[in-house]
């Protein structure tokens, strides 16, 4: 009965683009395409909460656990960018005083 129902839709569907593809594309918005935006956007976010339903969750010793492991990560990335800076600064102002001196 799905597929039934399946393959009703799509005739439907085919029939609407061919409907709309016929009009000559005038241009102008008829109420049947207001209604299509709107079933639209209510399919959109139907099928996000669909989505969202089948997502799985970690649990809060994971999110500890990858919290824990992302700010570890940021710090040692951000130890290294200070060392790098410093040493680019020193070397800059080195260049500096030997060229002014």
């Amino acid at each position: 009965m799905a597929v039934a129902k399946g393959k009703e839709k799509e005739q439907r569907d085919k029939a609407t683009r061919s409907a709309r593809t016929s009009s000559g594309g005038g241009g102008s918005r008829t109420p049947a395409s207001r209604e299509q935006r709107e079933n639209v956007l209510v399919r959109t976010f139907r099928e996000t909460r669909t989505e969202l339903r089948k997502v799985v969750w970690p649990t809060r010793e994971e999110t500890i656990r990858l919290t824990m492991v992302v700010i570890a990560i940021s710090s040692v990335i951000g130890l290294i960018l200070f060392v790098g800076d410093s040493i680019f600064l020193a070397l800059y102002t080195l260049l500096v005083n030997l060229v002014s001196s």
